[in-house]
């Protein structure tokens, strides 16, 4: 994606969500079952799908339930992430830096993230610390191309459970 393209996308999720002047540490473990927030019934959904970029809660679920809790560390402009199981095996790592679509926007963390070279298969996270620190709101967006150039389709709201 073009820089061009990336500010637009950034922009048209920033003008989505409100917006302050302080950067966030997202750094913390959190329970990998949360909620998606959708009209009046709560749905489980797992952090470790949305970061495998599986966005069907359900399938989600089922596809990740060996996974117990996620380990977030937002530092110097990287965020590295690990996945553990219940029994406290590591099932997956990766690290986000600017390079790769990590950054900070006021007080939201964003990833970026695509599918292969696949125009149609990219999303952005869109983290911040909510509840005075105890649950992290995750909103995803699907980036669809446009006229104008790249926008971001709302998927869907999660929290999830800080645990430490």
């Amino acid at each position: 994606m073009s820089r061009c393209r990336r500010l637009f996308v950034t922009a048209t999720i920033a003008a989505t969500t409100a917006l302050t002047s302080s950067a966030v540490d997202i750094s913390g473990t959190y329970d990998d079952k949360g909620t998606q927030v959708r009209g009046s019934t709560p749905i489980t959904a797992s952090f470790h799908g949305l970061l495998a970029q599986e966005f069907d809660p359900e399938l989600a679920t089922l596809k990740f339930a060996g996974t117990a809790r996620v380990q977030l560390l937002d530092h110097d402009g990287t965020l590295v992430v690990k996945i553990y199981s219940e029994t406290n095996e590591q099932l997956w790592s990766s690290r986000w830096s600017a390079r790769e679509g990590y950054s900070h926007e006021g007080e939201l963390a964003v990833v970026r993230m695509k599918l292969g070279e696949a125009q149609d298969k990219r999303w952005v996270l869109v983290m911040q610390p909510v509840e005075n620190g105890k649950l992290l709101e995750v909103k995803a967006y699907r980036v669809l191309p446009s006229y104008i150039g790249p926008r971001g389709e709302p998927v869907g709201t999660y929290l999830f459970n800080k645990l430490d």
